[in-house]
């Protein structure tokens, strides 16, 4: 499992042992940050003014899912594309994927699987 250098150490010990209890993610040298919790089968999700960019917020998808997502770095590359959206959510972390695909529609993006079972993959495209 790659992860990215913005995770703090606390957030990559979590992923290594199964579970995230409190994560949070802030890229270096910016504002932006959102607050993930997933704990008793519900995920907790709250982010800064600043939103937080696609490609960011469809790893934090495949961390809760465990799904496999396939997307073009250009249909999603831009400010256009930052998840924003304003309180906390709680969602059931089974009903996560359904709360992640309402975000990508809001930005003009869908989300469809391809495959099934272990071959599964959610090919993110513009609508």
């Amino acid at each position: 499992m790659a992860i990215s250098r913005p995770f703090r150490v606390s957030t990559v010990l979590c992923l290594v042992l199964g579970f995230v209890g409190c994560a949070q993610y802030e890229r270096p040298g910016s504002k932006q940050s959102f607050m993930l919790d997933i704990s008793d089968g519900m995920v907790s999700i709250s982010v800064s003014e600043a939103g937080i960019p696609l490609d960011e917020f469809i790893r934090v998808a495949q961390t809760v899912t465990g799904k496999v997502f396939a997307y073009s770095r250009k249909e999603i590359a831009g400010d256009e594309h930052r998840i924003r959206f304003t309180g906390q959510v709680k969602v059931e972390r089974e009903k996560f994927l359904e709360f992640f695909k309402t975000l990508l529609h809001v930005n003009a993006l869908s989300c469809v699987a391809r495959g099934e079972g272990a071959n599964q993959v959610f090919e993110i495209t513009s609508i």
